[in-house]
């Protein structure tokens, strides 16, 4: 379990890289100023059962490209709550990941063609209670807030969370979803656009269960060039 931690580091693979490993608890971390010189992550699981990333704030994250700032890889279970502006690269990409926990969270200042938020293979992806805000304007291909490429009983729950701003050149200005079922309550999509699906696109393959049920939530000003 780590407290307190501070990261202020240039030219480095990183602030934690931890693997194989049950539990991992991180409260209460600074990070700020980093700039990586490959596309490694800032912190990086792999192999274990639990990891949390508690009342964290990060900042100034750059040098990612395409490299993640958060990386998780066959973690079961995985809890952030994170206050991120001014970065490089996806803020968080799960690949083979049981549950995905993002709450109580500001996502802002993104500074490169990624989706804020990655997910191949998880099992669950539940976000609640964020603000997903693409102040700099920055244009990703497919969901630029959340891009989801999951197996036929994969979900997305998203609850009381707002995304403005994102624009995909191809599908899915904010969201982007496929092979797996989407649950939306009592958020808002505000300015977003993309070439189909200006707020949301949802696919699924032949004989797939997905399905998309939204309530509660607002749609203001979403824009699409050909279709949705």
């Amino acid at each position: 379990e780590a407290q307190n931690v501070t990261c202020n580091i240039i030219d480095t693979a990183g602030c934690l890289v931890i693997g194989s490993s049950a539990q991992v608890n991180i409260k209460n971390l600074q990070a700020s100023g980093i700039t990586l010189n490959n596309n490694g992550a800032i912190l990086s699981f792999s192999q274990g059962d639990h990891v949390l990333i508690g009342n964290s704030v990060l900042s100034g994250i750059t040098g990612l490209s395409q490299g993640p700032v958060i990386s998780i890889s066959s973690i079961t279970d995985t809890e952030i709550s994170i206050n991120i502006t001014d970065y490089d690269g996806t803020l968080i990409k799960a690949i083979d990941s049981g549950s995905v926990t993002l709450s109580n969270s500001i996502i802002s200042g993104q500074n490169s063609a990624s989706s804020a938020v990655n997910c191949t293979n998880c099992s669950i992806l539940h976000i609640s209670s964020s603000d997903f805000q693409n102040t700099n304007k920055v244009a990703t291909p497919n969901g630029g807030a959340v891009f989801v490429s999951g197996s036929p009983d994969a979900s997305v729950v998203i609850e009381t969370s707002s995304f403005s701003y994102y624009f995909a050149t191809e599908s899915g200005g904010a969201l982007a979803i496929f092979n797996s079922s989407l649950t939306i309550t009592n958020s808002a999509f505000t300015n977003n656009t993309a070439t189909q699906g200006g707020a949301i696109i949802h696919s699924s393959t032949q004989g797939s269960n997905s399905q998309v049920n939204i309530t509660g939530t607002t749609f203001h000003h979403n824009f699409a060039l050909l279709l949705g």
